[in-house]
């Protein structure tokens, strides 16, 4: 997919582009049948202590063929492609549930922040590609919300760094990975935060959108950009994908650093696209 020339000028001065109906229904549906099996894989998730149900499922490009060609499709990756002006590999994926009442959201930060300071990352031009699995049309479903144009701020995390203490949970998958790469990725209290004075400061110059849209919406969106999201407080879950491209030639400065796997993906092998009805076809076809 090609984005116009005025798509492209919006991403560079808001940090954003929203893209309606960008998947079909049945695409969409496809997406939807593949999502039990990906719960189940206790080694990709984690789960909310309070509700116990999945907070952010991890890598699931690993586990199923439907959610690895999704991260191929042209109209996702050309676009991609388009914004960074270079190939592009996947540096994290993630599915967020955010069910029903219990849902819980997320502190102000900027994902940019966690590329630079925890995987080495030099530059902040990644772009963040969130898929709408279900709708997400009311402020009470816990959109992500975001301040348009604060991709373009240089914010020093360091002031905003937090003595973080991992929270005491039995939670945490198996050994393979870091307890506290674990508990700061996935927290609801972020290692990375932005200060309340700060936040009202950049309120006030760029104001704050909710990212909202019916299921097959797509936003891409500027990984340094500033955002939050609040607990799901709705009957209705708010399923969503965010698939984070990376240029290759921002390759970390030092892979060995990065986050474990499966919080990033260590695999910087530019991506090649499928056929862009590939959903469609009879193999992912929805029973």
């Amino acid at each position: 997919m090609q984005l116009s020339d005025s798509q492209v000028n919006s991403f560079e001065s808001e940090g954003y582009i929203i893209l309606e109906n960008c998947l079909s229904e049945t695409e969409v549906e496809v997406l939807t049948k593949e999502l039990p099996q990906l719960a189940k894989k206790d080694d990709l998730r984690w789960v909310e202590e309070a509700s116990r149900n999945v907070r952010t499922l991890y890598i699931p490009h690993t586990k199923s063929q439907v959610f690895n060609n999704l991260m191929r499709l042209p109209r996702l990756l050309k676009a991609v492609e388009q914004l960074l002006n270079s190939q592009v590999y996947i540096h994290q994926y993630t599915l967020h549930p955010k069910v029903a009442l219990t849902g819980e959201g997320f502190e102000w930060h900027s994902d940019a922040w966690y590329s630079r300071k925890e995987d080495n990352i030099p530059e902040s031009q990644l772009v963040v590609v969130q898929v709408f699995i279900d709708d997400a049309t009311s402020d009470l479903c816990g959109p992500i919300v975001f301040l348009p144009g604060s991709h373009k701020e240089a914010i020093s995390v360091d002031p905003y760094y937090k003595n973080y203490q991992r929270p005491q949970s039995d939670l945490v998958p198996n050994n393979r990975h870091s307890s506290e790469q674990w508990g700061f990725s996935m927290s609801i209290e972020q290692k990375y935060r932005l200060k309340k004075e700060l936040l009202a400061e950049f309120v006030d110059k760029y104001g704050i959108v909710s990212l909202k849209g019916k299921a097959g919406t797509v936003a891409f969106l500027h990984a340094n950009l500033l955002h939050a999201s609040s607990n799901n407080i709705t009957p209705w879950d708010r399923k969503t994908l965010r698939i984070t491209y990376n240029s290759v030639n921002n390759l970390p400065l030092h892979p060995e650093k990065l986050r474990s796997e499966p919080i990033v993906w260590h695999d910087f092998t530019p991506l090649l696209p499928v056929a862009d009805d590939i959903l469609l076809q009879p193999e992912h076809s929805p029973v």
